[in-house]
């Protein structure tokens, strides 16, 4: 009796850190210039069943700028349906999936920052 509520308590601690879904670098695009980033991740649960048929796992979509800031977030049904990025003038697509509005001024780098303001002084 006492080993079967044992078990009982150790599934009910187990299941919960087994099953937490965690987010796992799929894909990236780099705008040509450096100055944004679109990152996809997909959701993993460690013990998933999969039983033989194509899986494509859920996801997010989140949009970066050079300084590592997150601007943007959008879930996804599948990561395969991030397939490429379309940059334009102002705005960044991801076909199918969302179209961004990038900021008028593009992040300057730490090291331009840095190197400006020793410049001024």
């Amino acid at each position: 009796m006492f080993l079967t509520g044992a078990a009982i308590v150790a599934l009910a601690i187990a299941t919960p850190i087994l099953l937490r879904p965690r987010a796992q670098l799929y894909r990236t695009f780099d705008r040509p210039d450096g100055a944004y980033r679109v990152v996809v991740y997909r959701t993993v649960i460690p013990v998933q069943m999969r039983l033989g048929v194509a899986y494509d796992p859920p996801g997010v979509v989140r949009l970066y700028d050079k300084s590592g800031r997150m601007l943007d977030e959008k879930k996804i049904d599948g990561v395969s349906l991030a397939k490429r990025v379309e940059w334009r003038s102002g705005e960044v697509e991801i076909p199918g999936i969302a179209t961004w509005t990038l900021p008028a001024d593009p992040p300057v780098s730490r090291y331009r920052r840095h190197a400006r303001a020793t410049m001024q002084a």
